[in-house]
């Protein structure tokens, strides 16, 4: 019989057990898009200022897709943001630019591309890209981001 605190830290050991796979899923160990490392750091501080909330959008997304996979979605629930996000931060630049690409659909020469033009295209990709997913994104901004 376990006590509330083994019991507790059981479930914390658990968790950190998703976030490790995570790291180590399909969607963080294929090789990124082609893309140049400063533009897609430029794009990604672009995306950051216009659309708040997207990239910590696209790392639960990422998160998500990649528990689907391995037959795990029913956690996607459980999923902390402020992880998911920590996940993908540590990735190279080219890597998340190709995650972000995939999630509105767009080829990721072309979106790490947009990032060197002006704010209206870009804000324009993202809208589009993002129509699909619209009540997703409205239902993941009242989330907690813990």
């Amino acid at each position: 019989m376990l006590t509330e605190t083994e019991w507790a830290a059981r479930l914390d050991s658990k968790k950190g057990l998703i976030y490790a796979r995570l790291k180590q899923g399909r969607l963080y160990t294929t090789p990124p898009a082609k893309v140049e490392r400063a533009a897609a750091e430029q794009m990604l501080a672009k995306v950051e200022r216009l659309k708040p909330g997207m990239l910590d959008f696209t790392a639960f997304t990422v998160a998500s897709r990649s528990l689907a996979e391995t037959g795990d979605a029913d956690q996607a629930a459980e999923l902390s943001i402020a992880k998911c996000r920590e996940i993908f931060d540590a990735a190279k630049p080219e890597l998340r630019a190709s995650l972000l690409a995939a999630v509105i659909d767009a080829p990721p020469a072309a979106l790490v591309g947009a990032g060197r033009l002006g704010d209206n295209l870009m804000r324009a990709m993202l809208d589009k890209g993002m129509a699909e997913h619209a009540a997703a994104f409205e239902q993941f901004s009242q989330r907690r981001r813990d």
